[in-house]
Formats: structure tokens, sequence, C-alpha cells
């Protein structure tokens, strides 16, 4: 079973409601998992064994919830170095915006920057086309902690 960290980033509410339905289906399931609702740079270097999970919602136009800007900006100036690490995102959006979704593609970017392997696919939830953001996310996840357990595809040339 696998340690997963689950990093929220909540404005209203939404993202918050999302991350803990996520947290009770892994925890259900055996996985040791971390609802973190503060995360600080420190967190993702605490156990290097733990899958890294972000949940957030899009602020504005197209900004991370405050919470998570100490987080990105480690991340995207390099100082934590993440190699190794996997990692899944969760981004809450609003299609009817410019930059649907744009703080989770953000995170993605730069946690593959400092060095950490996505797993999966992004889930995003849009809140014009999806009712229960929890309930879809839960479902998202169900698939996402299959894919931990595979080997690592290895792509030669």
């Amino acid at each position: 079973m696998a340690k997963i960290q689950i990093l929220v980033g909540s404005v209203g509410g939404r993202a918050g409601q999302t991350a803990k339905a996520v947290s009770y289906v892994l925890s259900y399931q055996g996985h040791q998992v971390r609802l973190n609702e503060s995360p600080t740079p420190q967190d993702l270097l605490q156990d290097a064994d733990e899958v890294l999970l972000v949940c957030c919602s899009t602020t504005g136009e197209g900004e991370l919830p405050p919470l998570l800007y100490p987080l990105f900006y480690a991340l995207d100036d390099q100082r934590v170095n993440l190699t190794g690490r996997r990692y899944g995102v969760i981004a809450l959006g609003d299609s009817g915006y410019k930059h649907f979704a744009q703080a989770g593609y953000m995170l993605e970017n730069a946690l593959y920057a400092a060095g950490a392997k996505r797993v999966g696919e992004i889930c995003t939830l849009d809140a014009r086309k999806v009712e229960n953001h929890p309930l879809a996310a839960a479902q998202w996840a169900n698939a996402w902690v299959m894919e931990l357990d595979e080997p690592q595809k290895v792509v030669s040339c």
C-alpha cells in the first residue's frame, strides 16, 4: 500500500471537500493518507516515499489559491529536488474562464521541473460540467491509485 500526501489548495472550500473525499476512498483501500490543507515546501521533503497528490482550485485569472504560492515558488525556483518522487494532480476550474484549471497545470509543471514523475493523467473537474466534484475525484482516484502499483514503463529509442 502507498503512502500518499494530498496537498490541498482551496479558496471557497470545494477543493478541500474534494480532497477529503479522495482521502476517504484511498484510506478505505488501505493506503496511508495524509491530508495537508496548509502545505509548505518542507512538507514535500518530509517523507521521500510519499506519493504527492495535488488537489487545487483555480482563482481569479488563473491564479493559485494563496496558500499554495510558497509551495509553487519553492518548486518553480528549483529549491526543492523531487527527483524520483511520484505525483498526481486534481485541478478544479470553470471552463467559462480563459485559464481553465490553470493552477493545477502550474503545479504540475513545477513538480515536473523539480524532477518528480506524474502518475496517470491529470484529473480536471469543470464546474460547468461536473455536479459532484468529490464523487468524480473519488472515481478518478480509484483508477489513479492502481497505476501506482504498475511497473514503470521504459521507452527505448
